[in-house]
């Protein structure tokens, strides 16, 4: 995907950023009226999946510490 206004040498790390092709999807809705591309949305959703329980499970495991380093 070959997004305008960014450098080519930046491509790559642009698009690994989910929130641009979140933005991308609303931007393709709400203005231009077309669907999104939805294989990058359906890898965001697996990505959330995969990423949450192991989010939730750092998250009890250190949340006895949150009051000591505040």
């Amino acid at each position: 995907m070959r997004i305008p206004g960014v450098p080519e040498k930046y491509q790559l790390f642009y698009s690994l950023n989910p929130m641009v092709h979140i933005i991308t999807a609303y931007r393709d809705i709400l203005m231009f009226g077309q669907q999104p591309n939805w294989f990058y949305l359906f890898f965001i959703t697996i990505a959330v999946i995969l990423l949450l329980p192991v989010g939730y499970q750092v998250f009890c495991r250190q949340s006895h510490r949150f009051v000591e380093e505040l």
